[in-house]
């Protein structure tokens, strides 16, 4: 199978938190989990389970709030 990542970056210069929808109809769940795998940075893969691609879902808004909030405090509480 092709590989179609750019994988050029596997140092990032702070912490990545990446939430993406389990079900997302235009990139697979398992892309992120293989990019994440590959960054060497501090990450944190969140599945959205109810969560469409743009994670626009009106009623899920709340929840990807809280999902932010929630890692900033952990990250901020370890400096």
């Amino acid at each position: 199978a092709k590989q179609y990542f750019d994988l050029t970056v596997t140092h990032l210069p702070a912490p990545l938190l990446h939430l993406h929808a389990i079900n997302d109809d235009i990139v697979p769940f398992h892309h992120a989990a293989i990019i994440m795998n590959i960054i060497q940075s501090p990450t944190q893969l969140t599945p959205m389970p109810n969560a469409n691609h743009m994670l626009n879902n009106r009623e899920y808004c709340m929840t990807i709030a809280d999902y932010i909030t929630q890692w900033y405090k952990v990250l901020t509480s370890q400096c």
